[in-house]
This record gives C-alpha cells, structure tokens and sequence, in this order.
C-alpha cells in the first residue's frame, strides 16, 4: 500500500490537535470567554475563582464563578455552594447558542465535571 503526501500531513493534523486539546493547565475566564472555540471538542478546562451567584433551574443549578479576569456561570448539581466560597472547578467549555435578529448572543459556559473548595489555610 503506498502512503501518499495526504496521510502523513493528515495523522500530523490529528497528532498536534491531540496535544492541544489535553494539555489543560489552570486558565482564566476570559481566555475561556475569548476562545470558546478552542475548547469545544470535549477538552477539559480548570478554573479558580470566587461564587458570586447562583441560580436555581430543574435538577440541576448554575453559579456564577469570577476569577481577576472575568465572570462565568457553571452548570452544576450540587445545590450546596454559597456566594463567597473560593473553588476550583475543572469542566467542559460549551456554548448555547442564541441567534437573534441576525446576530449571535451566545455565551459560553462551564459543564462542572470535578469541584473543590479552596480552604482559607490554602490561599494564604
């Protein structure tokens, strides 16, 4: 079987979007926010910030996390977190999108997958 010039660019393709999508260190909001696009092919992102709000939907929650860069809701289904507390959250990036009158007001968000509270010992 011979091996053309497509296949060895083709597994070269698939080889560098494999490195990319699993290395996942601690980003922020706004990268999140800025390059949603990055993250949508079921990569894992970690996040550190403070709840900031919470709002209650059917089976599940949403709370807003904000780090130094920006805010963004996690989609949740632990209903025990409370304003204040400092967690990290590692989840997929996913985005709803909403079109309106020809444009796009989507928003990304976070579908929690692992959380833990930051202790105050921990932070200092």
């Amino acid at each position: 079987m011979a091996v053309t010039v497509s296949q060895p660019l083709r597994w070269l393709s698939v080889f560098s979007m494999s490195i990319g999508l699993t290395s996942c260190g601690v980003s922020t909001v706004r990268s999140v926010h800025e390059h949603p696009q990055r993250h949508w092919f079921n990569t894992m992102v970690s996040l550190e910030g403070t709840v900031v709000d919470r709002v209650p939907l059917l089976n599940a929650q949403v709370y807003q996390l904000q780090d130094g860069t920006g805010a963004i809701w996690i989609l949740t289904t632990d209903p025990s977190l409370q304003p204040g507390e400092q967690v990290t959250v590692k989840g997929k990036v996913r985005f709803e999108s909403i079109p309106i009158a020809g444009q796009e007001l989507g928003e990304a968000y976070i579908e929690e997958h692992q959380r833990r509270r930051v202790k105050d010992d921990e932070a200092e």
